[in-house]
């Protein structure tokens, strides 16, 4: 934990289940994302990712935690090909959404974003929020998800699930998290 806070970025492989020789700590990943205090690219145990970075899926809740992790994925979103936002948050109105969505990809283009893009974010009342970001990547073709982690309470994404747990235990490209 001491030598992740003096680092630009501390890169981290998935847990694969199904080796146990893979195994570090319980909970190893999380313990890294709320104590690092920067941002945390965490590399799936499956698939080949010959870039990241070139096609970044930007999900924004307009959380604290969110906007750490697009400042702190910055350096990739200023080189990318494509960055499109999704508002991922029941909670915004449509107008809101859009607004909040409008004045993040201005503050991106000002920092060299060239092709930023908004999309909806639509998902099935049963599919969680981590499950529909992953499929939206998929969908997309995105080479990199940066969000926010935890941005609820820790406990309460233990007990109730939560889109950073379900993005920690399914991921299927690489992620930018920060908390």
């Amino acid at each position: 934990m001491r030598r992740s806070r003096t680092a630009d970025l501390v890169i981290l492989g998935q847990t694969d289940q199904d080796n146990p020789e893979s195994y570090i700590a319980e909970h190893f990943s999380e313990t890294v994302l709320l104590g690092a205090g920067g941002p945390v690219l965490l590399m799936p145990y499956t698939g080949s990712f010959e870039s990241v970075g070139e096609r970044v899926l930007v999900a924004w809740n307009g959380s604290r935690e969110s906007a750490r992790a697009i400042h702190d994925a910055m350096p990739f979103i200023a080189r990318a090909a494509q960055v499109t936002i999704v508002a991922a948050s029941t909670t915004f109105t449509p107008a809101e959404s859009q607004a909040s969505c409008a004045d993040l990809a201005a503050m991106l283009a000002r920092h060299g974003a060239t092709t930023v893009d908004i999309t909806r974010f639509d998902r099935d009342a049963v599919e969680s929020t981590g499950d529909a970001l992953l499929s939206s990547a998929a969908d997309g073709g995105y080479d990199l998800l940066v969000m926010g982690a935890y941005g609820h309470a820790r406990l309460q994404e233990l007990v109730l699930g939560g889109a950073t747990r379900s993005i920690l235990a399914t991921m299927t490209l690489p992620v930018l998290m920060s908390h």
